[in-house]
């Protein structure tokens, strides 16, 4: 581990002053957003933190025994060779549901009253540095996905190289009532099928869990690895329901919320089926929004091994958009630690009408937005866009199609010419703040010279 990290998150944990809290809710969008955890830092920006909630710190109960830690993501990290661990814990408290004060207006400025509550017993994963020392003094929070009807650390996946060699504590938390207690799978592949949750899939470590149902925000606190205090979760009156949210069209990411927000939104997001764009926001000094050209709600990479298994008529994306992802956090981080917003992106240009799309050149790439380096120099056609009459599952996982070999030929003469102008396009996306350069070789690993004749 570098020095300079050991210094800096000696003895710091999270929860404890100096520490950031980065939470990201990526289990619908590629939500990419900063809260605050109300520590003191140096006043070097005019954000002020949001306030704390004040109550009972929750259950620092650990689950062991039975199978060991469930997830079920496509691809499993190892945790030994960077140097971190993991743990599971309890976090309990009171549920409170929220109804509406009037109509749910289409600016997201809503206001909300207390209607019932409920006990709560959930599950929440700690992966950290094994060695304390290395603790950067961030954690990451992950809403974790349950598309296909458990729980999946997918964000994680996206982001742990960059986690891991930073020192940052990742904290995955089983925000939803199917992943603990079972029920039917939302994605056409699954429908009709019933998943038996944390509970039935291994009672001997969660059988104590209870979740009473989503539309409940959780009045207490989500605990910390080191159990020296508690992080807010959510507070009293912070969290509406989730059914009454996702039935307003568009739910928009409030911008003046007192704490630095990053959206990541992929061009497939757009439109298809999550229509982001029609809750488009302007940047601000609380907002920015980074709109990735080319890229797809998921894709090859975040799929794994599991993309071999998949019959979406096409090739699923497969974009580098992981690597903005992870520009994204540090960049999230800068902005709270040190008051420095991230770079302003360009938007996905779209066509006028009154029912916009995203427009696209003469290959049939999206213009504008955040251009990676197989979007900037192609030999691919990647997109959001999936195949026609695609699943609603294959929906999120895009297409990637192969221009011809005459246009191929027609961009890049050689082989150095291609290579030159994608290891121009490569350095160009690190200077631009939407890579880093620690990753810099997994973007030149998205390079196809074998293509070139």
């Amino acid at each position: 581990m570098p020095a300079d990290r050991s210094a800096r998150g000696r003895g710091l944990a999270p929860g404890r002053p100096g520490a950031t809290l980065l939470c990201c809710l990526l289990a619908v969008t590629a939500m990419v957003a900063g809260c605050s955890d109300g520590a003191p830092r140096k006043p070097t920006t005019s954000v002020t933190p949001a306030p704390r909630p004040v109550g009972p710190a929750a259950d620092l109960q650990e689950l062991t025994g039975g199978k060991g830690v469930n997830m079920g993501s496509p691809v499993v990290v190892g945790l030994t060779g960077p140097g971190y661990i993991q743990n599971e814990y309890v976090a309990s408290g009171t549920a409170t549901s929220y109804r509406p004060q009037g109509a749910l207006s289409r600016d997201g400025r809503w206001a909300f009253q207390p209607a019932d509550a409920a006990a709560y017993r959930t599950r929440v994963l700690v992966r950290r540095p094994a060695d304390a020392r290395d603790v950067s003094g961030t954690v990451v929070i992950e809403w974790l996905n349950v598309s296909s009807g458990v729980d999946s650390d997918v964000e994680w996946y996206n982001t742990h190289e960059e986690l891991m060699r930073h020192g940052d504590v990742w904290v995955g938390v089983s925000a939803q009532r199917i992943g603990v207690m079972g029920g039917d799978a939302l994605t056409a592949s699954a429908a009709g099928s019933t998943t038996t949750g944390l509970r039935g899939a291994d009672p001997a470590r969660y059988e104590s869990l209870d979740q009473p149902r989503d539309g409940y925000a959780f009045d207490g606190f989500l605990v910390h690895s080191r159990g020296s205090g508690a992080l807010p979760l959510v507070g009293p009156g912070q969290s509406a329901s989730l059914t009454d949210i996702a039935a307003t069209t568009p739910a928009l990411i409030r911008s003046d919320t007192g704490v630095p927000v990053l959206d990541v939104q992929t061009e497939g997001d757009l439109t298809v089926v999550l229509n982001s764009l029609r809750a488009r926001q302007d940047d601000s000094s609380r907002f920015r929004l980074w709109e990735v050209a080319g890229a797809a709600h998921a894709d090859a990479h975040a799929l794994g091994p599991f993309v071999n298994a998949l019959d979406c008529g096409v090739p699923v994306n497969n974009a580098p958009t992981h690597i903005v992802v992870k520009a994204a956090i540090r960049a999230l981080e800068t902005w709270v630690q040190a008051g420095t917003p991230p770079p302003t992106a360009p938007r996905i240009t779209v066509t006028s009408g009154g029912s916009p799309g995203v427009a696209r050149n003469i290959d049939g790439i999206a213009e504008g937005g955040i251009r990676t380096p197989p979007v900037a120099v192609p030999v691919d056609v990647l997109s959001g866009v999936p195949a026609v009459n695609a699943s609603v599952l294959c929906e999120l996982f895009g297409s990637t199609k192969p221009l011809s070999v005459t246009r191929i030929a027609m961009l890049y003469p050689t082989r150095d010419t291609y290579l030159q102008r994608y290891t121009a396009a490569v350095d160009k996306t690190i200077e631009a703040g939407f890579a880093l350069a620690a990753d810099r070789a997994t973007l030149l690993a998205y390079a196809q010279p074998d293509r070139i004749h």
